[in-house]
């Protein structure tokens, strides 16, 4: 069990600096998800239930991540947003996503973009490794806690392209999204879908000019 709670610490390690330092088209996105799914279905894992595991009817799993982005996009566009736009003084920005203003290809691409790698690939990363392994081993009363406040920050942190503003309403999403993972009893496919209907809204209202 020792030698297990190493490997997956210094994997977690790993994970996060490639996250850091690979930022080349998704590559280190890609490379940390392998490193998940490997650790996560050989004898080496922390976590005792599959990773990609549900015990919600997938038409059930689609109707609360409906709910659950519908919320998050109400609270992060409409209250939290503007109250962190006036103390940060900057607005969000939405870096190489502009591009995607009244372009229909490179909509669907970047919708693509937004459901493998935002969806299934940051989430089975961040709430599905990350926050479980920490929460193995932290200890128990204050584990959770902690998982949820670093996951969050570090992927808050890594949307540094969006400015401040923007790595601060990313972080608060990646909160309740661990939230909606824990509060399903580790459900990933909730927390997936959830990201990726945040997004797909998200990119809709740039491709309309409408933020």
């Amino acid at each position: 069990m020792k030698n297990r709670i190493i490997i997956n610490l210094c994997s977690v390690i790993i994970i996060i600096s490639i996250l850091f330092f690979i930022r080349v088209s998704y590559v280190g996105s890609v490379i940390s998800f392998l490193i998940v799914v490997v650790l996560s279905y050989s004898k080496l894992s922390l976590k005792s239930s599959n990773l990609f595991s549900s015990n919600i009817p997938i038409l059930n799993v689609f109707g609360l991540s409906s709910i659950y982005a519908v919320l998050i996009i109400i609270i992060n566009f409409y209250l939290l947003g503007p109250v962190i736009e006036y103390f940060t003084q900057e607005p969000i920005n939405y870096g190489p996503f502009n591009q995607v203003k009244n372009n229909s290809q490179l909509l669907f691409i970047s919708l693509g973009i937004g459901w493998g790698v935002g969806g299934l690939l940051e989430e089975t990363i961040f709430r599905g490794y990350i926050f479980e392994t920490l929460e193995k081993i932290l200890p128990k009363k204050i584990g959770i806690i902690i998982s949820l406040l670093f996951t969050s920050f570090i992927f808050g942190y890594l949307h540094n392209y969006q400015g401040i503003t923007g790595q601060i309403l990313n972080g608060v999403t990646g909160g309740f999204l661990a939230l909606i993972y824990i509060y399903h009893k580790r459900n990933l496919w909730v927390s997936i879908i959830t990201h990726g209907i945040i997004n797909s809204f998200g990119l809709t209202l740039i491709y309309f000019d409408l933020i």
